[in-house]
């Protein structure tokens, strides 16, 4: 949550000053250097890597995975020659044998408690009498999986692990009188939630 403060009486979008100062849910000011809000990321212990053996393997899932986004194949390579580095009788250090065992390790993590959710999709247009001419995917049914993206967001919000990452001022950027979009908080979207709550707060409290 931020702060706006009107430069004029008159709402003109240009006059406005955002400050992304830190404040509570009323919209209050925190004091400097405010100890955040006890977390309980479903009770994880911080200093665990599970699924992984260790930190090593961690990192260089987190390596592999987002840094440079290794291609499946080549992260089968990778761990191939990881394993004949290690030789028979360490070929249990290595810490995956192929990318899929990576991905169901990364699946595996357990962060925050956001629960997963299903639906299923079918193919509901029409179709001939004849089904040996339809396409398979017309007539199979597909399982969706996913968790609320709001409340996963919440929690990402609320992860000091992204306290430094995270721009929480929605602002406008241009270029020779074009609207530059670069993240969330350069959209339209960021920009009018903040306006309305401000206005909100600007006519009926201030």
């Amino acid at each position: 949550m931020v702060h706006l403060y009107f430069l004029a009486l008159q709402v003109d979008l240009p006059l406005i000053k955002i400050l992304g100062t830190p404040c509570d849910l009323e919209g209050n000011d925190l004091p400097p250097d405010s100890a955040p809000v006890s977390l309980s990321l479903n009770n994880r212990d911080c200093t665990s890597y599970t699924p992984f053996k260790n930190d090593i393997d961690f990192q260089l899932a987190e390596f592999l995975y987002q840094k440079v986004a290794m291609s499946g194949g080549n992260i089968d390579i990778l761990s191939t020659l990881i394993a004949q580095f290690l030789g028979p009788e360490r070929g249990l250090d290595n810490p995956w044998a192929n990318h899929k065992e990576l991905y169901s390790l990364i699946d595996e993590i357990h962060q925050g408690d956001v629960p997963w959710e299903s639906f299923t999709v079918k193919y509901n247009g029409e179709l001939p009498e004849d089904h040996s001419s339809v396409p398979a995917w017309k007539l199979q049914e597909y399982q969706v999986w996913f968790r609320d993206p709001v409340k996963v967001l919440e929690q990402m919000l609320a992860n000091p692990s992204f306290k430094n990452e995270i721009d929480v001022t929605p602002k406008r950027l241009f270029n020779n009188g074009k609207c530059l979009y670069r993240d969330l908080m350069t959209g339209n979207w960021a920009w009018f939630q903040c306006v309305r709550q401000s206005l909100f707060h600007s006519i009926f409290i201030r």
